[in-house]
C-alpha cells in the first residue's frame, strides 16, 4: 500500500514538473505572438491617387472622397475609360517624417478589415525599401509586394501572411530589374502601404470603399501550438491518476435506511403539550394531577418544559389561556367573566390581573381597541 502511494505521488510530482516546464514554454513561445502593430489612422498620413498620375498615358479616372477618422478610411471613386488598366488607391505612408522606417521582422502577417459596396476586388501593395534597388527619391524603385483581395459589401478581416505576398512582373519590368538585382526578402524597411481596386472592378460606377482596421501581427508557430496542446494533456493525465488515487484511497460509502427512533426528552415534551392543549381550561389543572395523569414526576415534567419550551409550566399554561382569551375577546361578543371561565380562570379579578401583567391592558381595554380599530 505504501509502495502504491509512493508512485502516485511520483506521477503527480512528474506531471507537476512537466506542466510547469511546458507553462514555461508556452509563455515564452506564445508572448512575441502577442505582439502586434495597429495602424492609427489619425496619425498617419493617408493620401489617394489614381491613373491620373501616369506621366505617359494619364487616365480619367477620378477620387471622389478621401475622408478618415478614428474608426478608418473611406475612398470613394470612379474608374473612366482612358488608361489601359484604370485605377485609384489610398497609400497609407508608415515611412516616419524623421525617415525612420517601420520595421516588420518582429511580424509575419498583415491583416486588413475591408469592404467594397460594388462587390469589387482589390490589391494590397506593401512597399519595401530594398537596399540593392531602391532610391531615395524614386518611390517606384521600392520592391513591391502584392496580394489581391475579394471584397464583400460586409467588412471582412483578412489575414495575409508575409510569405504570401510576391512582386509583381509590371514592377520588374518598369525598373528593367531581374531577381538577382534584388535583395532578399526583408521587411526591416517597409515604407508605405496601398490599397488599389483590383482588374475586374468596373468602368462607370462609383465604388466605396471602407478600411475600419489594419495591423500588423505575429502568428503562433507550430511549436507553440504544439506545447498548447500538450499542457492542457498533462493537465489532464494528472486528474486522471489524482480521481484514480483518490478512488482508490477513499472510504467505502455504506448506505442504509436511518431508523426513526425518537428520544425519550421528545415524546415527553410531545406528551406535555399534547395534554396542555387539551386540558387548559381545566381550572384545576396542576402540575400534579398532570403527572398522575401522564405517569411522570413533576420534576421530570418541569425539567423537560424549561429544556424544551424554555418556560415553566406556570408560565406555559398561562400564556396558552391569554393567548385563546385575547382570541375569544376578539371575535365573540361573551362577557369578559364567561371568556375567564372559558379558559379555566375561577376568578374574574385574577383573570383581569393576569391579562393586563400579559398584555399591559385589561380584558375590556383590549377589546375596545379592538372594536375601535
Amino acid at each position: 500500500m505504501q509502495s502504491r502511494e509512493k508512485n502516485n505521488t511520483n506521477f503527480k510530482f512528474l506531471f507537476l514538473i512537466l506542466g510547469s516546464i511546458a507553462l514555461v514554454l508556452c509563455c515564452i513561445t506564445f508572448l512575441p505572438c502577442c505582439r502586434n502593430h495597429e495602424i492609427d489612422f489619425l496619425q498617419t498620413t493617408v493620401v489617394s491617387y489614381d491613373d491620373r498620375i501616369e506621366k505617359s498615358f494619364p487616365g480619367n479616372s477620378e477620387t471622389l472622397l478621401i475622408d478618415k477618422d478614428s474608426t478608418g478610411l473611406i475612398l470613394r471613386y470612379i474608374l473612366k475609360p482612358g488608361f489601359t488598366y484604370p485605377y485609384a488607391g489610398i497609400l497609407i505612408f508608415l515611412k516616419d517624417s524623421s525617415g525612420k522606417y517601420l520595421d516588420c521582422t518582429r511580424f509575419d502577417a498583415l491583416k486588413i478589415r475591408i469592404a467594397s459596396s460594388q462587390l469589387s476586388d482589390c490589391k494590397i501593395y506593401l512597399t519595401v525599401f530594398d537596399e540593392n534597388v531602391s532610391k531615395n527619391n524614386d518611390p517606384l524603385s521600392e520592391r513591391y509586394f502584392k496580394k489581391d483581395l475579394v471584397l464583400n459589401s460586409v467588412p471582412t478581416t483578412f489575414s495575409i501572411p508575409f510569405k504570401q505576398l510576391t512582386t509583381p512582373e509590371w514592377w520588374f519590368q518598369k525598373n528593367n530589374f531581374t531577381l538577382n538585382d534584388v535583395s532578399p526578402v526583408d521587411f526591416s524597411k517597409v515604407t508605405a502601404l496601398k490599397i488599389e481596386s483590383g482588374s475586374t472592378a468596373k468602368t462607370g460606377i462609383i465604388d466605396t470603399m471602407t478600411i475600419s482596421q489594419i495591423r500588423f501581427s505575429k502568428s503562433p508557430n507550430k511549436y507553440t501550438l504544439f506545447l498548447l496542446l500538450i499542457l492542457p494533456a498533462l493537465v489532464i493525465g494528472y486528474m486522471i491518476i489524482r480521481a484514480v488515487s483518490h478512488k482508490k484511497n477513499s472510504p467505502v460509502i455504506i448506505t442504509y435506511y436511518k431508523k426513526d427512533l425518537r428520544s425519550y426528552r421528545d415524546m415527553d415534551a410531545e406528551r406535555i403539550s399534547s395534554y396542555l392543549a387539551e386540558h387548559f381550561s381545566d381550572s384545576e389543572l396542576s402540575i400534579l394531577s398532570m403527572g398522575k395523569s401522564l405517569g411522570l414526576p413533576q420534576k421530570k415534567i418541569a425539567k423537560t418544559m424549561q429544556d424544551e419550551f424554555k418556560m415553566s409550566f406556570k408560565q406555559y399554561l398561562v400564556s396558552i389561556r391569554i393567548h385563546e382569551a385575547k382570541r375569544l375577546l376578539r371575535e365573540t361578543d361573551r362577557l369578559v367573566i364567561d371568556v375567564a371561565l372559558a379558559v379555566g380562570f375561577n376568578s374574574i379579578s385574577h383573570f383581569n390581573r393576569v391579562f393586563k401583567a400579559s398584555t399591559l391592558v385589561t380584558p375590556l381595554e383590549f377589546r375596545n381597541t379592538i372594536s375601535t380599530g
